[in-house]
């Protein structure tokens, strides 16, 4: 179950970016919706794996609301407020809540770890979605995107010009973690059982 999880996530998440991609955000935003419809369908307690989905869809719309609201990027199209991020990009924090009880389980518990893997793999998503999305999502400092989606060492490790990676490495080690222990805290029993 894990592995489909998994894949389930993958297919999702490149689905959304490349439609967006497409300036077709409704049809990404279908794509995930019926994920995260299947996956709940799937689960034994529906109401608490919802509960998870919920909270984790509102935290991003949050974090990432301020990270629009302070220029960390710029999202196009805008939400619907200006200090909202778009429909899509909360989508995918909804389908990215179906992997804490699912395939990112195993590191319920080993919250250094979620905080060291956020730090890394939660720039590296927003980076990699910049690339998918092309105009869709960018960084406001001048040739951010390019050092980063070179990766070039000396403008990743200069704050001044890496200052939206640092901002949403520090978040993403918070957050995740953060959301993980909800997760797990919402867990039903069964699933503690089988672990």
């Amino acid at each position: 179950m894990k592995l489909i999880n998994f894949l389930a996530f993958q297919l999702g998440w490149f689905g959304c970016l490349l439609t967006v991609r497409k300036d077709d955000a409704s049809f990404g935003i279908g794509i995930v919706a019926a994920i995260v419809l299947l996956h709940l369908v799937m689960t034994l307690d529906s109401r608490r794996e919802a509960l998870v989905i919920l909270v984790t869809a509102l935290v991003g719309a949050v974090v990432d609301g301020l990270n629009v609201g302070l220029g960390v990027f710029d999202v196009r199209p805008a939400g619907v407020a200006p200090w909202l991020p778009p429909t899509w990009l909360i989508a995918v924090w909804a389908l990215f809540a179906t992997t804490l009880n699912g395939s990112l389980s195993w590191m319920q518990g080993r919250y250094l770890l979620a905080a060291m893997f956020g730090a890394v793999l939660g720039p590296a998503s927003y980076l990699a979605g910049a690339r998918l999305t092309k105009s869709q999502i960018s960084f406001p400092i001048p040739d951010q995107v390019g050092a980063f989606l070179e990766w070039s060492p000396e403008r990743v490790w200069d704050f001044t010009s890496g200052r939206s990676i640092w901002i949403l490495a520090i978040e993403w080690a918070v957050v995740f973690p953060l959301l993980l222990l909800m997760a797990r805290k919402l867990r039903p029993v069964w699933a503690e059982s089988s672990d």
